[in-house]
């Protein structure tokens, strides 16, 4: 059976047509490494001609299409060649298409794609559609073909809300201020929602930092375990007489892995053998490590591979490591995951207290530079504390419930510093061996051991989201993406400077504070925001209870707030009010229907409005925060649908039919002045 298409290593300067196979050039830079590849599609086999609609797009594309896009467009194309009437229009050049025709042919596009797969069919036609819409060629009406006017059905991929640590729920923490998101912290007012923004903001920081420690600590004592194995004589072991045999004959290694060995004596064999035989360097000896229980703190797949590495601790740091490290440094330094694994031993140099970082922006080419340095004193005493591990992951030490500490920032700066300054120590140390005794392509600092090539000690850059995932089941936190990290980085350092827009962007590096905003427009951001809301809000339903009757004053208080007397409102005046905020909706939810209240004209008139409100706006509420969607506003729902009901089934059915009414006809008039002025 013929194959329509495949891939070829390789780099081409630009895409060839030719001998009945059109060639597409793409490449990928990813973790400073670029990596080129050409697509091929058989048009032979497909049916399809050059000199059309498809030659034109092929020829106004980029010289070198991105990996996904070159992919999306061949499987595409693969499956559009297979309808007769599109294929047509494909081999016709643009000049003699219709416009009715372009749109056929884009309306196939979607179609394919959402067969495909109902998440990413949007993303994926888009794609497509790009490349066939590029070229800027009349067709036979005039009209450019890139300008052809035309709309797809798909709905856009939902944009991707979580963008820092902060903004997802972490199960299982003891501090309750940090279990739930940032954007469902309860706040009295703007300035008690920004010491609340630092607090949960540091704390998030501090829960994954500490994480990472508790790994650098198990790496550090697993290497004392081997070597206080190494000092244990190899005779005075309890050993297989085979085992032994071969240990005086000097050929243990050239044995497959030995049967029988006690659980007690496999680490010290290794060790023996770890020293006696140099396994550090290229070899292939194997070893029986399944039993070894010092190795469980760091293990996650519980592989040989992976516990062989592990053994190799005294001189390479383990996957799982190397990703601890990384994770702190992205933490202190606030660079991308491309910047951060530039780093190498000449991009580190030594300077009193830690080191200077020189990193290199891979897209620009920009230098950027970051000091870290111990504090002095450190005055840590927990920083180099041997924690506790279970035995299929980590137990990560927990932030305390203290609810009279503040926290301004330095001191998530000066712990961070800290710890990477030891991160980059084991670092340098692993590369220097990695350099010394086994094989590596890459220099960076963050390259690991090739599990799947142990007996040439190759090293190789590889740190992709499949294996972030893991790490982050492994230490029991929530998912996050390597650029979560940075956002997480830059927001804290937002919030702990006095929200300087300015201070961020020179710390971010970044040349218009326009591309900071993208990393702090997030929750640091839109909660501020909401604080301003409420603030104001608060201001302006005082104003609106009093204009309805429904607050009075008190002439012989003595302060502010009690000298405005409220009567309940039906619904709170904004949804930025927390739950058992003062109104009827909350106080009836709470006593679980065990109060009552009257029903008069401007009950129905706010049901009226609220229900309205609710039905244009309850997809962005969720969309925005669903666990604050969950606790604050869903009850509100059931009672105002409830309430409606009450009231339609009543004398007062008619006034709500015909305030219900009226506001449609005003949304329908809304929406025809909004078509007209686009």
């Amino acid at each position: 059976m013929s194959v329509a298409h495949w891939t070829e290593p390789g780099a081409l300067e630009t895409h060839i047509w030719r001998d009945d196979q059109l060639r597409l050039a793409a490449k990928q830079r990813l973790d400073g490494t670029t990596t080129y590849k050409t697509y091929v599609l058989d048009t032979a086999l497909l049916k399809l001609t050059a000199g059309g609609w498809l030659s034109e797009a092929v020829e106004a594309a980029p010289s070198q299409l991105h990996f996904v896009q070159a992919a999306a467009i061949v499987n595409s194309l693969k499956t559009l060649a297979t309808r007769t009437s599109v294929r047509v229009l494909l081999n016709n050049p643009s000049a003699h298409l219709s416009e009715a025709n372009v749109i056929d042919v884009l309306e196939a596009v979607d179609t394919d794609a959402l067969a495909r797969s109902q998440s990413a069919g949007s993303g994926y036609a888009q794609k497509t559609r790009a490349f066939l819409t590029r070229p800027v060629i009349p067709i036979r009406n005039g009209t450019l073909l890139c300008d052809v006017d035309y709309r797809t059905k798909l709905q856009p991929s939902p944009s991707r809300a979580n963008d820092t640590l902060s903004d997802r729920s972490h199960p299982g923490l003891h501090n309750p201020e940090l279990i739930r998101p940032a954007s469902a912290l309860a706040f009295a007012d703007t300035s008690d929602l920004h010491k609340k923004q630092l607090a949960h903001f540091s704390g998030r920081i501090e829960v994954l930092r500490s994480s990472c420690v508790s790994i650098l600590d198990s790496h550090d004592q697993i290497v004392r375990a081997i070597c206080d194995a190494k000092n244990v004589g190899i005779s005075d072991v309890p050993l297989p007489p085979q085992t032994k045999g071969a240990l005086r004959r000097g050929t243990a290694h050239q044995h497959n892995r030995p049967k029988g060995i006690p659980p007690s004596s496999q680490l010290a064999l290794a060790a023996y053998m770890l020293q006696q035989y140099e396994l550090h360097k290229p070899s292939n000896v194997r070893m029986e490590l399944s039993a070894v229980t010092e190795f469980a703190p760091l293990i996650s797949h519980d592989t040989f591979e992976e516990r062989f590495g592990i053994l190799l601790s005294e001189f390479y740091l383990s996957r799982v490591v190397v990703i601890a490290c990384f994770v702190i440094v992205m933490l202190a330094t606030g660079w991308n995951k491309g910047t951060v694994m530039t780093l190498t031993k000449h991009r580190v140099q030594k300077i009193p207290g830690g080191y200077k970082l020189a990193g290199l922006k891979t897209r620009s080419g920009q230098n950027e530079s970051e000091d870290l340095k111990q504090p002095v004193p450190p005055n840590r005493g927990n920083e180099n504390k041997p924690t506790s591990h279970t035995a299929n992951g980590l137990a990560p030490p927990l932030l305390k419930n203290d609810e009279d500490s503040e926290d301004d920032g330095n001191d998530v700066r000066e712990v961070l510093d800290l710890s990477s300054v030891r991160a980059i120590d084991m670092l340098l140390q692993h590369r220097e061996n990695v350099d010394t005794y086994g094989d590596s392509t890459d220099p960076s600092l963050f390259v690991t051991l090739a599990l799947s090539e142990l007996r040439s000690r190759h090293f190789r850059l590889k740190l992709n989201s499949d294996e972030l995932n893991e790490f982050c089941d492994f230490i029991r936190h929530p998912r996050f993406r390597a650029n979560d990290l940075r956002k997480q980085s830059h927001s804290h350092f937002y919030l702990a400077n006095g929200r300087d827009i300015r201070a961020t962007q020179a710390r971010a590096n970044h040349a218009s504070a326009t591309t900071t905003m993208h990393y702090i427009d997030g929750t640091a951001l839109r909660t501020s925001h909401e604080a301003t809301i409420k603030d104001f809000g608060d201001i302006l339903s005082s104003a609106f209870e009093y204009s309805a009757g429904r607050l009075r004053f008190n002439n012989n208080a003595t302060d502010r707030k009690t000298k405005l007397i409220k009567t309940l409102l039906l619904f709170p005046p904004s949804s930025q009010h927390p739950e058992d905020g003062e109104s009827v909706a909350d106080k009836w939810i709470k006593s679980l229907g065990n109060i009552s209240f009257e029903i008069g004209a401007a009950e129905i008139k706010q049901c009226a409005y609220q229900r309205h409100y609710y039905s244009k706006n309850t997809a962005k509420l969720i969309a925005a925060n669903g666990e604050r969607f969950r606790h604050y506003h869903l009850p509100r729902i059931l009672f105002c649908e409830a309430l409606h009901r009450v009231i339609l089934d009543s004398p007062l059915g008619g006034q709500l039919r015909s305030l219900e009414a009226t506001l449609h006809e005003k949304a329908i008039r809304r929406n025809l002045r909004r078509d007209k002025s686009s």
